[in-house]
């Protein structure tokens, strides 16, 4: 009997260790095995580091049982959806990844950081990595940020201390990694010595990812979680792995180094106030000398310029003068001079006094039977409150300048008179040419029917060329100032338009009008016109040859530059680079039927409403001219 209850109790406690055995959860968590500080395998093959700490932890608060499987960094997010795992201990959180898992609170706030070797000299900040080789690896989340780089290499590592390696090789010129790793490996005198230049180019969260659908784990891990960071264990997890002192090192040893401390400051402080006459005494006079060597640096320059200068405060009591200046003074020999003491340097002050403002004149006086011309220009001092505290003069002797000018104004108008000549000989010795042969034909071919019909009907078209030519001699001599009135631009525009609607065959030409019908313009109507008649005749003949054959005109008011611009639009060839430096030039043209002053005469007529003309095109795509009209000139 006692036997046999001996057997029921054995029995009992079997059954009992059976079934709490059953309860207890057994969970599969996979972890980097190559992430110092955070997880990794050490000497001993044994799991280590900072999540498998806190892993430990949680498992013991839970009451369950975690199977930790060292995996490479690529297979932890991939061994969660295939199943083989339950848990990841320490990925980063994104977007993307959270479609798939679950993931829960953070447990660390990551950053990467840009680390190269200790000698780098090349690289300090992010904009350096341009046209360098860059390591980096795929959890990595700075990679977006290389896109703003120029000419970034990339090379992609399988792990933190792969990259590390590749730094060291040579292979790559920076790592963008994890800087708790770098420091680790730098701690255990395992790598190069290295520099973390930018120690935090982006943070992101570091938590523990869980297989989806497995909610109620994720609930219990996060409440775990949020309780273990409000008590000791967190601490003493925290301050193994990252902070410089041991958890366990007491207040007195605190205290001794808090106490060396502040010993090593005290005398660092009195060695310091020691030196420091020295060093003052020794910078006082490196500055004096680099002070003497900039001032006579300062006064070599102004010496050397070809302008003189000199400068007198607000009561005319000349303070500096470099030797351009003494030699246009000419005497310098008062130790105190005045502006008043130099008839050129009284005519500059008697006119700052009259304007008491930055003045730029030209001076024109004779000397020794010679013209001289002087362009001189006044500027204020301020002090570092911006108040007047004298003024600058700067005057250069441009006679030289201004003769050379004039013989070249002469050599340009000799050059167009040329020019002139030549073309209007060109032009009418065709006509005539014509005419002759008509002329040397009449007394054999007087009686022939044919020749009669083609003189009446050559030689006065050739007759009408001259006349048509003589008309644009008289425009281009005669530059009338002009007779301004208020016209309506858009009226006056559809008028020339419809002028060339009724000769152009059918509907092929095809004009917009974009201005609005209340603007009006202040011009000489009928010059202006003249002008529209140009304008229009000559994007009628650019699209010609054109599939499109659009030609757009428009007035808008630019009122940044205070202009009205009138713009004429057409979809032709464009203009060669070649020609658009000679459009406005008499008998230019590139018409076998034009004469070559319309644009010329255009031109003139432009530059006497005080208005300017601007052409830009591009060979294929069409020309567009502007005239830009003063905006008061617009209502």
């Amino acid at each position: 009997m006692f036997r046999q209850s001996g057997l029921t109790i054995i029995l009992f406690f079997f059954l009992s260790f059976s079934v709490s055995a059953k309860e207890k959860e057994v969970l599969r968590a996979g972890y980097n095995s190559e992430f110092p500080p955070f997880s990794y395998v050490n000497k001993n093959g044994k799991p280590a580091g900072f999540m498998i700490d806190l892993a430990r932890q949680i498992e013991e608060d839970q009451g369950i049982n975690l199977i930790l499987i060292p995996q490479k960094p690529h297979e932890l997010s991939q061994s969660l959806v295939e199943g083989t795992t339950e848990l990841a201990l320490g990925l980063s959180y994104n977007a993307e990844a959270d479609k798939v898992l679950d993931f829960s609170t953070s447990v660390f706030t990551m950053s990467d950081a840009l680390i190269v070797l200790k000698d780098n000299t090349a690289i300090y900040q992010f904009s350096d990595l341009s046209q360098q080789k860059v390591v980096l690896t795929e959890d990595i989340a700075s990679e977006d940020m290389l896109a703003s780089v120029r000419k970034v290499k990339t090379n992609m590592a399988s792990s933190q201390p792969a990259a590390i390696k590749v730094l060291e090789s040579g292979r790559s010129d920076a790592w963008i990694g994890n800087p708790w790793t770098a420091r680790f490996y730098m701690k255990n005198d395992q790598i190069k010595p290295l520099d973390i230049r930018v120690s935090a180019l982006q943070t992101y969260e570091y938590s523990i990812a869980f297989k989806d659908g497995r909610k109620e784990t994720l609930v219990n891990f996060n409440h775990t979680l949020e309780a273990l960071k409000q008590s000791k264990d967190w601490q003493t997890i925290y301050n193994k792995w990252f902070n410089p002192y041991k958890s366990e090192q007491g207040l007195s040893k605190t205290m001794m180094y808090i106490l060396a401390s502040v010993i090593l400051t005290i005398l660092a402080i009195a060695i310091l106030i020691t030196y420091w006459n020295y060093r003052l005494k020794k910078e006082v006079s490196k500055k004096t000398k680099a002070l003497n060597r900039s001032f006579a640096f300062q006064e070599q320059v102004l010496n050397s310029l070809d302008t003189a200068i000199v400068s007198f405060n607000n009561e005319g009591y000349i303070r500096l003068v470099n030797d351009k200046g003494k030699n246009l003074i000419e005497r310098f020999e008062k130790e105190e001079l005045h502006m008043n003491d130099h008839w050129l340097l009284k005519q500059l002050w008697n006119q700052l006094e009259f304007q008491n403002e930055v003045v730029r004149e030209e001076l024109h006086f004779t000397q020794n039977g010679e013209d001289h011309t002087m362009e001189y220009e006044i500027l204020p001092l301020m002090n570092e409150k911006q108040e007047n505290v004298g003024w600058t003069a700067i005057i250069e002797d441009v006679s030289d300048r201004v003769a050379l000018q004039r013989k070249l104004v002469v050599q340009e108008k000799l050059k167009a008179l040329g020019q002139l000549a030549a073309g209007i000989a060109h032009e009418l010795r065709n006509p005539l040419t014509s005419m002759k042969v008509f002329i040397d034909l009449l007394p054999t071919k007087f009686d022939n029917p044919r020749y009669r019909k083609e003189l009446m009907k050559h030689v006065p078209s050739e007759i009408d060329r001259l006349n048509g030519l003589v008309t644009d001699l008289l425009d281009y001599t005669r530059r009338q100032e002009p007779v301004k009135e208020w016209v309506p631009i858009k009226e006056l525009i559809a008028t020339v338009v419809h002028s060339f609607q009724i000769k152009l065959p059918g509907n092929i030409y095809h004009f917009k009008l974009e201005i609005d019908d209340d603007i009006q313009l202040n011009c000489d109507k009928h010059r202006i016109k003249q002008v529209f008649i140009n304008l229009v005749a000559n994007a009628v003949d650019a699209v010609k040859d054109s599939s499109q054959k659009v030609i757009t005109i428009s007035l808008h008011v630019d009122d940044m530059n205070q202009k009205a611009i009138f713009s004429v639009k057409d979809t032709g060839k464009g203009i060669p680079e070649m020609e658009k430096a000679n459009l406005f030039q008499p008998f230019f043209t590139t018409k076998g039927d034009g004469v070559g002053l319309g644009l010329y005469i255009s031109y003139n007529i432009i530059q006497d409403h005080s208005a300017e003309i601007e052409v830009q095109s591009v060979e294929g795509s069409g020309t567009q001219v502007h005239i830009l009209f003063n905006k008061e000139d617009v209502s």
